[in-house]
């Protein structure tokens, strides 16, 4: 019988969940793990994980990667998120003027 995708999740989740104790402690662990970030020369951010075995070799091949603490993630996806902002709104106002 082939498990259902969610079944493959539960079962993944338990795994982990039984190395770190309980539920609380795997909390506390996802929330201290650091992320590796993963970008090309352009430094366009590709990939954002905190699993970097997840992640082929094929995809980030050529990219330069480097690890950051959560808070640190959040603050570069963040500062990204108001630059697109300002970008999006900046062509918007552009367009109005053609």
């Amino acid at each position: 019988m082939a498990l259902t995708e969610a079944e493959k999740r539960r079962r993944r989740f338990l795994k982990v969940k039984k190395e770190h104790g309980d539920v609380y402690k795997l909390q506390k662990h996802l929330e201290n793990q650091s992320y590796t970030i993963w970008w090309d020369d352009s430094g366009d951010i590709k990939i954002v994980t905190p699993d970097p075995k997840s992640i082929l070799k094929s995809k980030v091949k050529g990219l330069k990667s480097a690890e950051f603490e959560r808070d640190q993630v959040k603050t570069i996806l963040k500062q990204i998120l108001i630059l697109t902002q300002y970008i999006i709104l900046k062509l918007k106002l552009l367009s109005l003027r053609l």
